[in-house]
């Protein structure tokens, strides 16, 4: 087990590392290894305290509770990243960003947009309908060169979801 452990540490290490150093060089490819980098860090966590707890034989309440706030982590993100792609919010801000002459200069024609596992989205629901704010992150693939953004938006009761601002 230990030495899956290690392959999967030096796994995560590196996805990090290039995740954060191609951003910094400039390198325009694979991006997405942050997201998966940071994913892998707490499955590692995770693997590490069931190793512990499984060397000792011992009852470890704290690594228990541990165990299941990092997979609550992991869940959540999982859940966002995949239930985000079904919001309006999600669809206006893709929509925004493809259309976007400010984006377009910043990294050429949009070949892909991708977002990322963080952010937040919030709605309220009432008789009037539905409001909300959201802070989406994306990574954005152009001709020239990539580009992560923060879009901060938001949607009243009686209009569709706005961009008020970016982040880059």
């Amino acid at each position: 087990m230990k030495s899956l452990i290690y392959k999967i540490t030096t796994i995560t290490i590196f996805l990090l590392l290039y995740g954060y150093i191609s951003r910094i060089i400039g390198i325009n490819f694979f991006w997405e290894s942050k997201s998966l980098g940071w994913l892998l860090f707490w499955f590692v966590l995770i693997l590490i305290l069931f190793e512990k707890i499984k060397k000792r034989k011992s009852k470890y309440i704290l690594e228990k509770i541990a165990i299941g706030v990092f997979f609550l982590i992991i869940s959540v993100k999982i859940i966002f990243f995949i239930s985000i792609r079904q919001t309006s919010a999600y669809t206006v801000a893709v929509n925004y960003i493809k259309s976007s002459p400010e984006i377009k200069r910043k990294v050429g024609n949009i070949e892909s947009v991708f977002v990322e596992p963080f952010g937040s989205i919030s709605l309220t629901s009432n008789i009037q309908g539905e409001s909300g704010r959201a802070s989406l992150y994306f990574i954005i693939k152009g001709m020239n060169k990539f580009a992560d953004i923060n879009l901060y938006m938001e949607k009243d009761f009686s209009s569709e979801w706005q961009v008020l601002s970016i982040n880059k």
